[in-house]
């Protein structure tokens, strides 16, 4: 089964550099734009279902989509953004100051942060529920889905179906992938 996963489109907070996490941030004009221009990237292509996160940032990214494919759109919390905890809110540039460990705006872009100590989650967490929204996505024999989401959870499509660690990807990227 083919599936589409695309970052959301650029958001206000994204443009201030500040972590969104799971801060309900809207798209700014670029990424009003970015989700005008998925809308045409994905005109030709065969879409059976598309989900996405719960934030907005996501929903208005696949909205346009799901319109112009007449599909529905399938909202799932499993595939939200990483919770930052504390760090939500905050410059991506002051996190060595809150989290004194070396590279640690960088940590938070792999595989090995634990934020339950911040009021977040760890990187277990993300990738159990993650894992979880992949396997149910299984059982749609023969469609193509589309998925709207985010960095953080971008990283561990690839991580689960790839084996392959990633970094960061621009708003509104494409990702293509067979289950």
């Amino acid at each position: 089964m083919k599936i589409y996963v695309v970052r959301h489109g650029t958001t206000i907070l994204n443009e201030k550099g500040i972590i969104n996490g799971q801060i309900d941030d809207e798209l700014s004009e670029s990424g009003k734009n970015d989700a005008k221009e998925l809308v045409k990237t994905f005109k030709d292509k065969k879409i059976d279902q598309i989900y996405c996160s719960t934030l907005k940032r996501s929903i208005n990214t696949a909205k346009p989509i799901a319109e112009d494919h007449n599909c529905p759109l399938i909202e799932d919390k499993r595939i939200m953004e990483v919770d930052f905890g504390t760090f939500s809110g905050k410059p991506w540039e002051s996190v060595s100051s809150f989290y004194p460990e070396p590279n640690s705006s960088e940590m938070l872009n792999t595989y090995n942060y634990d934020l339950t100590k911040f009021g977040g989650e760890s990187y277990k967490d993300v990738e159990k529920r993650v894992n979880n929204f992949i396997e149910d996505l299984k059982n749609a024999k023969d469609k193509t889905s589309l998925i709207v989401t985010h960095g953080g959870v971008i990283r561990w499509f690839y991580q689960i179906i790839l084996n392959q660690q990633v970094k960061t990807f621009p708003n509104g990227s494409i990702h293509e992938f067979t289950i």
